[in-house]
């Protein structure tokens, strides 16, 4: 993912980019995307990845909505997730 390889992009958008250089950018959702309460806590970790303990879904924003990323926070105990903050676009 650092390198701009994402497993589940939600947005082609995302692709060549690395989290660190998302923040501040528009994208445009190709799925639907869950909003939640609060980020991942880490359950466990092995060498075939790591196990989390999903935050509440408290809403979701639809494909095709454009939102600006205002904080992107990649998860240290595991690459496969990023944690993001988001607004709506004006």
């Amino acid at each position: 993912m650092a390198d701009g390889t994402w497993r589940q992009p939600r947005s082609a958008d995302l692709i060549d980019y690395s989290p660190s250089e998302l923040v501040g950018r528009p994208i445009v959702l190709s799925r639907d995307v869950n909003v939640r309460d609060r980020i991942f806590e880490l359950k466990d970790q092995d060498v075939n990845g790591c196990t989390i303990v999903e935050s509440e879904i408290i809403g979701f924003l639809q494909a095709g909505q454009e939102v600006i990323l205002t904080e992107v926070t990649p998860f240290s105990f595991c690459d496969t997730y990023i944690w993001a903050r988001v607004r709506q676009r004006d």
